[in-house]
């Protein structure tokens, strides 16, 4: 009789009738066939939309995504999808994005890339150093703040180093990045099936940003999913092989961006906790072996490592903030002045780390709670989500893989005034999504 709880039952009822249409819509073919076609589509309208900082760029490349974004929701989860039609669309997408013009990261990474091979550390020297002039070619004024030095860990290094090696051109870091994305999706798709892996393997964001935009995040997810999905099946009776196989995993990953390096720290402490004591150490051991032989590996070659990430940039750099951007309002003061944003994040980081009782769901609600209080925030960060949303269903990650894509209009904002910026509701347009999906989905799980 109040209005809270006929606004309650109404909810209840439509939830109902939705999960109802979605399992009945998921049960048959039309949908994966029709939103097959509508993502091919999609890739092959989005292809020649890359060069973002050509003015008039961005609304044809968000068009075509509008249309693969159409084409995955129509997809749904289906119960049952042929094995042609899933990866027949995964690869496909993924191949006709491969002659898109790339997001200006990958000149940076063919850059660092060369410079290893060359006897220069990308953490000693920068893009702008007099001393790398000689090597500067045409592609050397794309390379983005050329004034700081390499941010990325040491084996994200070694990797660039490798590609450069066999070739430095975009090309062949696509090549290496659409693989590893593929190799994702074949490890999800043994896990959890063919028809929940659609939510990743046809997800317009992941194809872009290993395909189209040359990011190295799908190396990252290899690893990544790699390490969880070992953990997830780890043997307790005592055999340690599996989980010392995901602490590995874990700390590859950790060793290509330091972001995921929490998720070995909580895989310790969960044994920790359960007084598996032993099991804790081998784990710690395991995961930091990758990581000790990438720094090892910097030492030997250039005889010291150098500082792991460029402070002055790191200090300031600010994109597509949510907390940060929040604080500014009431606290002027705080403005690109990013050392003051741990002092807020380490108690819900620890608050979550404490919690959790699961790897996904730490993992899950860890990366979210980063990319909120985080200062520097693009894109391509939001995939590192999405694998945990092919167990979890999360709602959060499935609007945040449509909203993700209102990043880009800040380049069409650049291509006309000259300037970086999002306004207010861009910015709640993009973050909205996956904070109240996020939201709904954690209610409705515990609830359950």
């Amino acid at each position: 009789g109040t209005v809270r709880g006929s606004v309650a039952a109404g909810t209840v009822i439509l939830a109902t009738l939705g999960k109802l249409g979605a399992a009945k819509w998921n049960g048959g073919t039309a949908g994966y066939q029709w939103g097959a076609l509508a993502v091919i589509l999609g890739a092959a309208l989005m292809a020649p939309w890359g060069d973002f900082a050509v003015g008039g760029t961005v609304p044809w490349f968000l068009g075509a995504a509008a249309v693969m974004t159409l084409g995955w929701v129509l997809a749904g989860t289906p119960r049952a999808i042929n094995g042609v039609w899933f990866w027949g669309v995964a690869i496909t997408a993924r191949l006709l994005l491969f002659p898109m013009e790339p997001g200006d990261d990958v000149w940076r990474y063919l850059w660092e890339g060369r410079m290893q091979g060359a006897g220069f550390s990308p953490y000693l020297h920068s893009p702008s150093d007099p001393l790398l002039a000689p090597w500067r070619d045409a592609t050397w004024t794309l390379i983005n703040h050329p004034e700081a030095s390499a941010i990325y860990p040491p084996l994200a290094q070694i990797v660039l180093r490798m590609i450069a090696a066999v070739s430095v051109s975009v090309g062949a870091c696509k090549a290496v990045f659409v693989l590893a994305d593929l190799a994702t999706v074949a490890l999800l798709a043994r896990r959890f099936g063919r028809g929940a892996t659609v939510w990743y393997a046809w997800n317009p964001l992941v194809i872009y940003v290993g395909a189209g935009g040359a990011h190295y995040e799908p190396v990252l997810l290899l690893a990544l999913v790699a390490g969880w999905l070992a953990w997830e099946r780890k043997d307790e009776s005592g055999n340690d092989a599996r989980l010392l196989t995901g602490a590995w995993w874990l700390g590859v990953a950790a060793g290509l961006k330091w972001i995921t390096a929490p998720l070995l720290a909580w895989a310790c402490w969960a044994q920790w906790r359960a007084k598996r004591y032993r099991r804790a150490a081998l784990l710690a051991v395991a995961g930091a072996v990758p990581v000790a032989l990438g720094l090892a590996w910097f030492a030997w070659d250039f005889g010291r490592v150098g500082p792991l990430a460029p402070k002055a940039f790191v200090s300031y750099a600010r994109t597509a903030e949510l907390f940060p951007w929040l604080l500014e309002l009431v606290w002027p003061a705080s403005a690109f002045k990013n050392g003051w944003l741990v002092w807020f994040f380490l108690p819900v980081a620890a608050g979550i780390f404490w919690r959790a009782k699961t790897m996904r769901e730490f993992a899950e609600t860890f990366l979210v709670a980063l990319l909120v209080f985080s200062p520097s925030v693009h894109a391509w960060y939001f995939v590192w989500l999405v694998p945990f949303a092919v167990a979890s269903r999360n709602l959060g990650v499935r609007g945040v893989s449509v909203s993700a894509f209102v990043y880009f209009w800040q380049w069409e904002t650049q291509a006309q005034t000259g300037e970086w910026t999002q306004s207010p509701g861009e910015r709640l347009l993009l973050w909205l999504p996956l904070l109240v999906g996020f939201g709904w989905s954690r209610m409705r799980t515990r609830r359950s």
